[in-house]
């Protein structure tokens, strides 16, 4: 068992015990997820564990663009005539203005 020392605020300066071993830790867990099939099959695993868990969805626009055949050959262009000197540059500081 271990213990803490604790002063209170307020109170005397006599120090009070208190059992820490029954809070509780908690540890955070990231699991990629790619399909509604294999998602399904991870919340029934927690499940069957017993364990608590939240869901949260984040788009990665990277992954997105580079999916698409289409947007890749379009910033493939792009690149191309930036490196012909046809693009135009624009300062940081003029963007937030």
């Amino acid at each position: 068992m271990r213990n803490v020392f604790v002063r209170p605020v307020g109170r005397s300066l006599k120090r009070n015990r208190i059992n820490i071993s029954n809070f509780v830790t908690m540890n955070t867990l990231t699991v990629k997820i790619k399909d509604k099939k294999t998602e399904k099959e991870v919340k029934t695993f927690l499940d069957a564990l017993g364990l608590t868990y939240k869901v949260e969805s984040t788009n990665d626009d990277t992954e997105l663009i580079s999916s698409s055949k289409a947007m890749v050959k379009h910033l493939d262009a792009a690149k191309n005539e930036e490196r012909k000197g046809k693009g135009t540059k624009v300062r940081l500081d003029d963007i937030w203005k």
